[in-house]
């Protein structure tokens, strides 16, 4: 029987068995960051509050992307690629009390000094939501919107001149779509005409400057993914499913990851994706073994977790976080940075961090300025960075010669057979002309050109015979001919004079 004393006495011991555990999830509590920090992937938490795991990698600052001073020197929605030691970010938008700016401007990070400079302005004017990539030392950029309208032109930025030339239009009007670059062809797909998602593929080719369609993207509509290249091979992955106008944010929010073989022109689906479901991501590789994929929004919060995927085990690894204004947004929302690699390392930055408006600002929309280096951990063997360049004539007269070089490298494998830096060719009709240029470290690079031929005859034939006027039957007849140096009669003759 329970008496008020062993109740009482019961009781106490439960208190005292209570307060014991709960002094042990106090302990286990209070130690748990201490824990966590000794595992091999640390554990952060992103701007919900929800912990994820952090790896190995790391990064450091660099100097600020600079641009227009509104609401401050920063953007967001920009493109940006890398030809060589060289970085290049550009156009992009900012918002301050609900007035949009967009840029044209265009800006190269010099990777030794760490300095940059601004550049000729992209020649298509304001843009946002672009899509930029390199083709040797040709920088390029398409579609995207002007803030009114989805666009389909594409320009051509050279290195060597920093001008600006038009090329063939993208097939449609195209915002937020995908973009990369294998070998002398880039590479344009998915995206929305401010009307519905869109899934189609298609191939530019640096050498003709036509559009050819490929097989669509093997997700089905997509906007608002990342895309890059390793080796002969295209990918794709994250981004949302539908969209009905400029301003309407995305829903059916995707973390597929997608593979795309030039060669056979198939679609073939990867590991998803390690982090959650995301839109307006950053993605890019690395020395041309590594993919890496992170920041953007998954629907709800900022994203700031950065994953390494391996191509050859198809797995995704989690690496250290990205650090910047992008992802850590406070104001709950992180998208549209600029993501390219540079040899071993990667670069991150700007991008726009969107909030309510703020009633002590008035800003609406932050743009970020900042701009990171990733450095992955391991440094990958044998970083390339090989820009390899081609010039030849403009035109050449059939029968002549033209002389076509290379150089960037130390090795050259021409398609007519050649192995030298210069080549000789003589043509009748126009023909291009591969070359693939190779270093000591195996790093290589493919560059094309176009040698079209016109006919530049300025023989004028003069013929004369003695004696000139009739003659009489069985008399000989000097005949000669001049103003070109090789002749064929109908007689067989192939000398200047003849005696008929």
């Amino acid at each position: 029987m329970l008496t008020k004393t062993n109740f009482s006495k019961t009781t106490n011991k439960m208190k005292n068995k209570t307060t014991s555990a709960q002094m042990q999830i106090l302990l286990i509590l209070f130690f748990l960051p201490s824990l966590f920090s000794f595992l091999p992937g640390k554990m952060e938490k992103n701007s919900g509050g929800d912990l994820f795991a952090q790896g190995s990698g790391s990064w450091a600052p660099k100097a600020d992307v600079p641009g227009q001073p509104y609401p401050g020197p920063g953007r967001g929605y920009a493109v940006g690629f890398s030809i060589g030691a060289k970085g290049y970010i550009g156009t992009g938008t900012a918002t301050s009390v609900f007035t949009p700016t967009y840029f044209k401007d265009f800006w190269e990070y010099d990777q030794a000094t760490n300095v940059w400079t601004q550049k000729a302005d992209f020649g298509g004017g304001v843009r946002y939501n672009a899509v930029g990539f390199s083709i040797g030392n040709k920088g390029y950029i398409g579609t995207g919107s002007d803030g009114g309208n989805a666009k389909k032109d594409f320009w051509e930025w050279s290195q060597a001149t920093n001008t600006w030339i038009k090329k063939a239009d993208y097939p449609f009007v195209r915002s937020v779509a995908i973009g990369f670059s294998i070998g002398s062809k880039g590479y344009i797909g998915t995206g929305s005409d401010f009307i519905s998602a869109k899934n189609d593929f298609y191939e530019w080719d640096q050498a003709t400057n036509i559009w050819t369609q490929k097989a669509n993207f093997g997700g089905g509509t997509r906007l608002s993914a990342v895309g890059f290249s390793i080796g002969t091979k295209g990918y794709v992955g994250t981004g949302a499913n539908t969209a009905t106008g400029q301003y309407t944010p995305p829903t059916g929010l995707l973390n597929d990851f997608w593979e795309w073989d030039r060669t056979t022109n198939v679609w073939t689906q990867k590991a998803n994706f390690g982090g959650a479901a995301r839109y307006e991501a950053v993605g890019f590789s690395i020395a041309n073994k590594k993919g890496y994929i992170g920041t953007g929004y998954d629907g709800v919060n900022a994203t700031k977790d950065f994953w390494e995927w391996d191509q050859a085990a198809n797995t995704w690894t989690v690496k250290a976080k990205y650090p910047g204004c992008t992802g850590a947004s406070p104001y709950g929302r992180g998208e549209g940075a600029v993501g390219f690699s540079i040899g071993c390392y990667g670069y991150v930055g700007t991008g726009a961090t969107v909030k309510d408006i703020d009633s002590i600002t008035g800003v609406h929309g932050v743009a970020c300025k900042d701009f990171w280096e990733y450095t992955p951990d391991p440094l990958p063997a044998n970083c390339c960075v090989l820009v390899a360049d081609i010039s030849g004539p403009d035109t050449v007269c059939i029968g002549s010669n033209a002389f076509i070089s290379a150089s960037g490298g130390t090795n050259y494998s021409w398609s007519t057979g050649a192995t030298t830096a210069t080549i000789t060719v003589n043509q009748s009709v126009s023909t291009t002309y591969t070359v693939i240029v190779s270093d000591a470290n195996g790093c290589s690079d493919v560059v094309t050109v176009t040698v079209p031929v016109k006919n530049c005859c300025t023989a004028t034939a003069v013929v004369s015979s003695d004696p000139s006027s009739t003659v009489c039957v069985g008399q000989q007849v000097f005949i000669s001919a001049s103003g070109g140096t090789t002749y064929s009669w109908n007689t067989g003759v192939t000398t200047a004079n003849i005696v008929a």
